[in-house]
């Protein structure tokens, strides 16, 4: 698997940010989420905006919270879990795989998405070099 171009990782670390600004400064309906686990390392919205995917490096999960449409408000959905260290996660611009790298287990891993829930299931698991730290899907994946 080859690194995408500089540009591609800026911008996904540039929304990266942008999403962690919006969920400590946005007020949503209900008041904030309170994870009950340890360890937020990353974040990565649905294309169509209905489900946001929070990484748990701590616990080892990947969890969606459905995002109600209009107030913005968070549900949250069944817990996949995932490698030792996850520290990245990327959703497919189709919306139906979602790709998370594990920097203790030195690996890449990808979900299938449901569509009607956005739920992951575990499909595939590589293992590349040491601590992979990032990913972005390409537009055209």
């Amino acid at each position: 698997m080859s690194s995408p171009p500089l540009s591609q990782r800026s911008r996904g670390r540039r929304r990266a940010h942008e999403l962690r600004r919006l969920l400590r400064t946005t007020p949503v309906a209900g008041g904030p989420v309170q994870l009950q686990r340890s360890n937020a390392t990353a974040l990565a919205l649905s294309p169509a905006g209905d489900t946001l995917y929070v990484a748990l490096g701590g616990g080892n999960l990947i969890v969606p919270f459905a995002v109600a449409s209009g107030s913005g408000g968070l549900t949250e959905g069944m817990p996949a879990v995932s490698g030792g260290g996850v520290n990245a996660i990327a959703v497919s611009p189709d919306g139906a795989l979602l790709a998370a790298t594990n920097s203790a287990t030195n690996s890449v891993e990808t979900f299938t998405l449901d569509a009607m829930t956005g739920a992951p299931t575990a499909a595939d698991s590589q293992v590349t070099g040491n601590g992979p730290t990032g990913l972005v899907f390409s537009p055209d994946s």
